[in-house]
Parts: C-alpha cells; structure tokens; sequence
C-alpha cells in the first residue's frame, strides 16, 4: 500500500475522486494538531504526491458526521462536498475560492455525503430535520443557479445518494 498524504483519506466508495485525466486524486486530510479538516489533491501514481490544497474548513466538531466526502465530476474537473449543513462546489481547474451552493433549511441538516452528475451541472443531497432521522428529502440542485429542486421525500431514513452513470435523471 502506498501512502499518498499523511493523515488523509480516499473519498467515499460510490464517489469519484480522480481527475485531471485521472492522474491526481483528491483526498479529505485530517489535522491532528489543529482538528482542521481539508480537501487536497495528489499526484497518485508517480510516486511524488505534489500535493495541491483545494480548501481548508474551519477548525470544529469531530466525529463521523463531520468528515468529508468529496465527489468529483466524472467528465468535468468540479468537486462538491458538504460541510457545516451546506452543499460547496469547486472548479478544479481554477485558483477560485470554493462556492457554497446551497444551505440547509433552518431546522434542518444535509447528510455528508452529496453526488454529482458526470457533467458536474448538478448535485442531489439528502435533506432532513435537525431533530430525528426522518422524513428525508433528495435535493437535486443546480451549479449554475443554486436552484434546489425536491425529487422524494420519504418517512423513512434514506440516504447515499447517487446518480447512476447510465441514468443521470
């Protein structure tokens, strides 16, 4: 195994984290020293990571609910997480500073974990009351808006959105 960034680690399983043609790779690194949280990304398979910080969250609560869970674009180099109940996107190939998207409703929270579409022009999230697990609500929202659209709402928990490759509707 190789370590491509000290205390860091790969995004979610049914997301994506490679771009630039594949050849970097963007990693949730995690600082002890200042319990910082951040998105960085690597050069993975020559052996030199040339590490690259894309963004850096405020210092704060730990625990599973707070890590990140970067999903990139598969056919554009944007990236969005979620982060302090608000949905971020990032053009990987720009200098710009990461826009905030959308923000949970008061008295709700987003679940961490948000999906792409492979164009990167949108993003569902799962939305739900501060309080308890359910009802839930899949948000599809636009990156050019920020419009959210609802597509379900169920009275049961749900979540890990994604979309599919073969179906992005």
């Amino acid at each position: 195994m190789t370590v491509l960034l000290s205390g860091a680690h790969l995004p979610y399983p049914h997301t994506n984290g490679f771009h630039a043609g594949g050849e970097r790779l963007v990693l949730t690194r995690y600082s002890p020293a200042t319990g910082a949280l951040g998105l960085t990304s690597v050069r993975w398979r020559d052996g030199e990571p040339a590490a690259r910080n894309l963004y850096e969250a405020e210092p704060g609560a730990t625990g599973p609910e707070q890590l990140l869970w970067p999903d990139v674009a598969l056919a554009a180099e944007r990236v969005a997480w979620v982060r302090d109940d608000a949905v971020h996107v990032l053009d990987l190939d720009s200098r710009a500073a990461p826009e905030r998207l959308y923000a949970a409703a008061p008295g709700h929270t987003l679940q961490n974990l948000c999906s792409l579409t492979a164009a990167g022009d949108r993003v569902v999230v799962m939305e739900q009351p501060e309080d308890r697990d359910a009802p839930v609500t899949c948000l599809e929202i636009s990156v050019s808006t920020g419009r959210a659209d609802e597509l379900f709402t169920k009275d049961w928990f749900a979540n890990h959105p994604a979309h599919s490759p073969y179906d992005e509707s």
